[in-house]
């Protein structure tokens, strides 16, 4: 029985997917454990901005007394956005610095920035925001929609003129 890589990430069913059906037909009795094919109907289990939910530790009071072996940091289930998908089939998460979880009353405290790469099987769909725009900068690679500053200096290569963001800052002042 081969093991299909493609559709490890689809949000299409196993059952119905006729492509891996044929797929699976075709290369009965040759000796094929893994297969990594271009589907045509592919369509990813998590959209790139999408929110969702992930388990994930929580560290709060935990920093200076938790004690390898001794005691076992709480998991919640911490509110955030897909950002994108990372190599294997992991996902690169953000979620802000305080949010609560949705149950319990741990406010998540990242280690760096927020961005936390978690494997598929600690994510889950969410409503609890709507979709965000991840773009990034294309000079600076600041993603504005999770509160990062696009890095624009007056004295640098990196103009006003040439950053995505700093136009769509400026028109989203302006509206307000």
């Amino acid at each position: 029985m081969a093991h299909f890589r493609t559709c490890r990430t689809c949000e299409r069913a196993a059952g119905a997917c006729e492509i891996r059906d044929r797929l699976r037909a075709a290369v009965a009795g040759l000796a094929v454990s893994s297969l990594k094919h271009r589907c045509p109907t592919f369509s990813p289990l998590y959209k790139i901005g999408q929110p969702i939910e992930v388990l994930t530790v929580a560290w709060t009071g935990l920093k200076e007394t938790y004690d390898y072996g001794e005691q076992e940091p709480p998991r919640h289930w911490y509110p955030g956005h897909v950002i994108r998908w990372s190599v294997g089939g992991a996902l690169i998460v953000f979620v802000r610095e305080g949010t609560l979880p949705v149950l319990g009353a741990d406010p998540f405290e990242p280690r760096a920035s927020g961005f936390i790469k978690v494997p598929m099987s600690r994510v889950r769909p969410s409503d609890h925001a709507p979709p965000i725009d991840t773009s990034e900068c294309v000079q600076c690679g600041a993603i504005v929609a999770v509160g990062q500053p696009c890095n624009f200096e007056p004295y640098s290569f990196h103009t006003k003129a040439k950053c995505a963001f700093a136009r769509r800052s400026d028109v989203a002042v302006e509206a307000a």
